[in-house]
């Protein structure tokens, strides 16, 4: 159901008007008009939407100058929206062909305004932002509209809820609507002015911490100070586990002499380790082969491939790189006066974030009485005296650069076409690689996993993109069999029918995981030619600086948004969570959240089921400061552009934000908060 094509001109003749007339008040975004060919014209109309719902009091003055020479029903239907509802609401169905929108507020049967709302907003259950207003008897929606997800564990959550404030009657007219937005704005300020009166004169609230809560180790702490007594702790943790991580080290050990030759050596394996080792290295009639000859294949094939030697090293530790060209420093002879390469573990080879491993079967662990020793066979130490280090090391130096780069594309901006993304190699390291050298890497390195990037090739045009390791199917299906897709699973086994025999059972439970993972397969493929068509709007955003130098997570936990977050934790910490940890760890859970659903809702959520929210009387606290640290968090929808920065560009002024996370309003002769002594209009208010 949605608007008749004369109701829903006459409603965008209005809200055209009003924009208009807000961005000449408030100075929005420059050169706004309402011409439907600038591709930009939507996304500047929703800020200044934005703009006016934080000021509803600027509809009396565009009613009284009428600027526009509206019909006074016009202006009627204006002066109304002074009780729009904003905020973000959980889609349960659709209903006679509207939205049935449900928030803290009740529930709206919400009407389209030229299409039914099924077509703007998709699937149910669903996450909505949107603002409500009256409108020809109806309820309706701004023109401005996201939507995303639910997680499927609270599919069952939101029916329960939905059964409860049913009982409250569903708004399904303007007249409702008016009426239960005025109740609840009074009943509001009631709240807040109670929240005041019981704030007066508890200037010790953030000391006072409510009882499952403390102050954290950390906290208070910031740069150097809190890096050293992380690190202290840390130094704490490896010593007191050094042992067992030397025990782990002796459970991969070969118990054979260090000096022998590298066939004598794989013996030490099972015959199960060399016949899958076999396989690897291509070797013909492996299962037909005693052990003794699988040894002897397996060494004469290693010592024929030196390239797969020299690939090795491109890959391997630092830690254990640098110990391999020590070893072919070292040499071990030649003929039968042929030495191994023998080193005792030290203890700053265990544990760290770069600890020595062998790289199989060019090195090993192999026991020595009580100790292990890091072990190269002489044949190996033949082989590593032909190998260039110096290119190797740059061509590891090559591997890690592109390697960063695509976790930066993927991170910033899920779906990243290898031409973008050998663009923003070219940029960050030039002259360096071809593309087709680029391209080589990326998929030679996607074959080994455990990257944070896939490959994914476009249906419609064949072009090659890195994708979000999240948004590859592999990981979409296991997600659909774990976790929630328990939890749903188990409903369905508490609902089996009585007479219903377990074959038919087991049919129907198969079924029902084989529908569930196709429809989430499909949701996936909607999302990525969705991104890929989004990213057609805006050209990538250039990758931040501090992205090429390691993994892009860390970069954006290091960001100011993020650490206010962490510092907020660190302050009010959970009763039995590691001080040292704990707070990173949630940061990191609420990044993934913000980046995968592209809203802040899942993360908002996340912290309460977590009862973070407990922790301070200041309830608002924390979600001003998630919200802050989602608008600076990249968008995969705008390519890699946080909602701060698309603002910035789209407005033309830089976002500054206090100390609890809401948005500065700066005046024009205020000083500019980047602390150049300006006053704001001569700065960054330009």
């Amino acid at each position: 159901m949605h608007l008749s094509l004369e109701q829903g001109d006459r409603f965008f003749d209005i809200m055209d008007a009003l924009l208009t007339y807000v961005n000449g008040r408030f100075d929005v975004t420059p050169d706004f008009a309402m011409d439907y060919d600038d591709p930009l014209a939507e996304d500047k109309a929703q800020l200044i939407a934005a703009e006016l719902w934080r000021n509803t009091a600027v509809i009396d003055d565009f009613v009284h100058e009428n600027p526009f020479r509206l019909p006074a029903r016009d202006l009627t239907a204006a002066a109304d929206w002074k009780l729009a509802l904003p905020g973000t609401f959980t889609l349960v169905r659709y209903q006679a062909g509207r939205a049935l929108l449900m928030s803290e507020v009740g529930i709206f049967a919400v009407c389209g305004i030229d299409e039914d709302m099924d077509q703007v907003i998709g699937r149910a259950p669903a996450t909505v932002r949107a603002t409500l207003l009256p409108f020809e008897g109806q309820v309706i929606y701004d023109g401005f509209l996201t939507a995303g997800d639910v997680g499927l564990a609270v599919e069952r959550e939101i029916e329960d809820e939905f059964e409860r404030r049913v009982a409250q009657g569903i708004v399904a007219d303007a007249p409702a609507f008016i009426h239960r937005v005025r109740e609840w704005q009074r009943e509001r300020q009631a709240r807040e002015m109670d929240d005041w009166l019981a704030g007066l004169g508890d200037s010790d609230s953030a000391v006072d911490l409510p009882e499952g809560f403390h102050r954290g180790a950390l906290a208070g702490l910031a740069g150097e100070d809190r890096a050293a007594a992380l690190a202290g702790h840390v130094r704490e943790i490896e010593q007191a586990e050094r042992g067992s991580v030397m025990q782990a080290y002796r459970q991969i050990a070969l118990n054979v002499e260090s000096s022998a030759p590298l066939a004598k050596i794989l013996l030490g394996y099972d015959r199960a380790s060399l016949s899958q080792a076999a396989v690897e290295w291509g070797i013909p009639s492996a299962a037909r082969l005693g052990k003794a000859h699988l040894a002897q294949a397996l060494a004469s094939s290693v010592l024929s491939h030196p390239e797969q030697l020299d690939d090795a090293l491109v890959h391997a530790r630092e830690a254990t790189f640098s110990r391999m060209r020590e070893a072919a420093r070292a040499g071990g002879g030649s003929g039968e006066e042929a030495s191994a390469y023998a080193v005792a573990l030290l203890p700053k080879d265990i544990g760290g974030p770069s600890p020595l491993e062998p790289i199989e079967p060019y090195s090993f662990f192999i026991q020595e009485g009580e100790g292990l020793s890091f072990v190269v066979p002489p044949e190996v130490l033949a082989m590593l005296a032909d190998v260039d280090f110096g290119a190797a090391e740059a061509r590891r130096a090559l591997v890690s650069n592109v390697l960063c780069i695509a976790d930066a594309c993927a991170t910033c901006c899920g779906a990243v076409s290898f031409g973008d993304a050998f663009a923003q190699y070219e940029a960050a390291f030039p002259g360096t690689l071809h593309e087709e050298e680029f391209a080589a890497i990326l998929a030679d390195e996607a074959s080994f996993g455990d990257l944070s990037y896939e490959l994914w090739r476009n249906p419609q045009t064949d072009e090659d993109f890195i994708i979000h390791f999240t948004l590859d199917r592999r990981y979409v299906a296991r997600q659909s069999l774990n976790g929630s897709r328990q939890q749903e699973l188990a409903f369905h086994f508490e609902s089996t029918a009585p007479d219903e025999n377990p074959d038919q059972m087991a049919n129907r439970m198969y079924e029902m995981v084989r529908s569930a993972v196709a429809q989430d397969l499909d949701r996936l493929d909607e999302l990525l030619l969705y991104l890929v068509a989004e990213h057609e709007r805006y050209a990538m955003r250039p990758l931040p600086a501090d992205m090429l130098s390691g993994d892009a997570m860390s970069a954006l936990l290091s960001a100011p948004a993020a650490v206010a977050v962490r510092n907020y934790i660190d302050e009010h910490m959970p009763d039995g969570q590691d001080d040292f940890f704990y707070a990173e760890s949630v940061v990191e859970e609420i990044v993934m959240l913000m980046i995968e659903s592209g809203h802040s809702e899942a993360p908002l959520e996340y912290v309460r089921e977590l009862g973070l929210l407990e922790g301070d009387s200041n309830r608002s606290k924390l979600p001003q400061l998630i919200e802050m640290l989602y608008n600076n968090v990249p968008s995969w929808e705008n390519n890699g552009w946080s909602p701060r920065e698309l603002t910035e560009w789209l407005t033309g002024r830089t976002i500054f934000y206090d100390e609890d996370g809401g948005e500065m309003r700066i005046g024009p002769n205020d000083p500019c908060p980047c602390g150049s002594g300006k006053p704001y209009r001569r700065c960054h208010g330009r």
